[in-house]
């Protein structure tokens, strides 16, 4: 019941209530500390379960919402054209990746990982799937975090140094038809995703471009139960996979890449360089700022030089605004980190 009916919280709002499938309500905590920021402005907030992206665009233009977060990149010019309208962008958390599963031959080698990366024109992809919302990724810290390292630059798109990286692995194309062998094994792979509509594109987009340097990719879509369950089992029945995660504020990734977590659910790579162990052990023991900072710049380096995943971009968020909500400040932390100062002109009340 705490999670669902009767909600614990001693936060600057209280529950209300909460209809099932349509939406939760909150009003003011008077007596929230003033020393924690005091009562909010508003006197009651509602978060609406709102399914349709049409019909929440329409909610949005009428009023029926005053924010719309995680606007489709689709949508964007629609609410540009309302004079009541406008559009919020702010950096997120979430990147998308490819996981290479170092369990396959292929994948073992950090110079075919980086040579696959390499391949990809992760630039134009954001352009194309999100209209550019968003930055090319490195590694696992984006821009939004205070210890990123702006000297730890993505992998250039270089599809001839690429394809030097596979010859020098011993991937080649012997018999001309176009794919790469090496010891009789030709480059071929499943690319599994859910079903996503932006991640299925991206997977298309992949295919292409890894053709282009003699490896084949197979996109395949699996219902997210079935993909959770490949890549978590203890024999990881996949190749590679394409993803969407929320990096967590606090970055501890130990579940990720720890060679001591090998076998376990989020250890999904096998992926194992004991340099890192030691940096990753360490993070989370920092108490100061510089020494975290220094440990997570090495964590990131070392990450982005090995390339276990294929980091292709941190996303940029947009949210669909109506002019009368005014005070609102969205950034990495979460759409309601400042929600106890948002208000509404008087005379759109």
């Amino acid at each position: 019941p705490f999670g669902t009916s009767r909600p614990v919280g001693n936060g600057p709002f209280r529950f209300v209530e909460r209809r099932a499938g349509d939406r939760w309500v909150f009003e003011a905590n008077p007596d929230f500390p003033p020393a924690l920021g005091g009562r909010p402005y508003l006197d009651r907030l509602v978060y609406r379960v709102v399914p349709d992206e049409t019909t929440l665009l329409s909610e949005l233009a009428r009023g029926g919402v005053h924010l719309r977060i995680d606007l489709p990149p689709g949508q964007i010019g629609r609410v540009l054209d309302d004079p009541e309208l406008f559009v919020f962008t702010y950096p997120s958390r979430s990147y998308t990746f490819i996981a290479w599963n170092s369990r396959r031959p292929q994948f073992r080698e950090a110079g075919v990982r980086r040579a696959l990366t390499m391949a990809i024109d992760r630039a134009a992809l954001l352009r194309v799937v999100r209209n550019g919302l968003g930055v090319v990724a490195a590694g696992p810290l984006g821009p939004w975090h205070w210890a990123s390292d702006p000297s730890v630059r993505p992998l250039p798109y270089a599809p001839d140094s690429a394809s030097a990286l596979l010859e020098a692995a011993g991937w080649i194309d012997e018999d001309g038809d176009g794919i790469r062998e090496r010891s009789g094994r030709s480059f071929r792979f499943d690319l599994d995703t859910n079903d996503n509509r932006i991640r299925q594109d991206i997977a298309q987009i992949v295919q292409a471009q890894l053709a282009a340097v003699g490896v084949q990719a197979r996109p395949r879509t699996l219902e997210s139960a079935s993909l959770g369950a490949a890549i978590t089992s203890p024999d990881r029945r996949y190749d590679a996979v394409l993803l969407t995660f929320d990096q967590d504020w606090e970055v501890d990734d130990r579940s990720l890449w720890a060679c001591d977590r090998i076998g376990q659910p989020f250890q999904f790579t096998s992926y194992c360089a004991p340099a890192l162990d030691p940096i990753l052990d360490s993070i989370p023991r920092a108490l100061d700022r510089e020494t975290r900072g220094r440990l997570y710049r090495a964590y990131d380096r070392l990450i982005a030089a090995d390339q276990p995943y294929t980091f292709l971009y941190f996303e940029t968020v947009a949210a669909g605004l109506r002019r009368e909500l005014l005070g609102v400040r969205l950034d990495a932390r979460g759409e309601l980190a400042g929600v106890t100062e948002w208000w509404i002109h008087p005379d759109r009340r």
